[in-house]
């Protein structure tokens, strides 16, 4: 969106030129995070296809109960129960296709600027601050660890370091940038 501050038809001259022609932008960015499936980390199925886990219950948690650590449920997917005599999974696990999201967007961008006539006529002198993310809210942006397009990967049962379930990336924080440019 666009406001062009009141001023222009302030009566003093000098008020309307330093008042007046002032424009405040925006770009207001408010998204819910991309779709991600769950994978298995390794594979124990006959067809060595990559596994999907067995889903006991609805992994998504409330916004406020999530954490850092802990974006959502990480007990509600474990591994499909093993044949014994062949060791191999005795079926493909039941997770959905893009059953959780990952962390939404929510950003503001905004610019401030004014052009200045200068001497005669098509010559100006444009003056412009803008900021990016100007709130500097922190924006996550991925949940586990990302191995492939869209999906996260369990790796729990072949890494005891794994952090799955853990958020690992973020947007970038607040930049800020002033331009001035004479066009003529």
């Amino acid at each position: 969106w666009t406001y062009e501050l009141p001023g222009r038809s302030l009566s003093s001259r000098f008020l309307r030129e330093a008042i007046g022609g002032w424009q405040l932008n925006a770009i207001t960015t408010f998204e819910s995070g991309n779709p991600v499936t769950v994978f298995n980390g390794y594979t124990s199925s006959f067809d060595y296809m990559g596994d999907v886990p067995d889903q006991v219950c609805n992994a998504n948690i409330s916004g406020g109960d999530r954490s850092f650590t802990h974006y959502f449920n990480t007990d509600c997917f474990v591994e499909p129960p093993p044949d014994p005599a062949t060791g191999i999974a005795t079926h493909r696990g039941n997770e959905r296709r893009n059953n959780l999201h990952n962390p939404g967007i929510n950003n503001w961008d905004l610019s401030l600027g004014k052009s200045f006539r200068l001497f005669s006529e098509g010559r100006e002198l444009q003056f412009r601050a803008e900021t990016f993310n100007t709130f500097n809210h922190t924006q996550w942006s991925s949940i586990a660890t990302p191995d492939c397009n869209n999906c996260v990967i369990d790796d729990r049962q072949v890494n005891s370091a794994s952090q799955f379930g853990f958020i690992t990336g973020a947007r970038p924080g607040r930049h800020m940038q002033v331009a001035l440019k004479f066009v003529f």
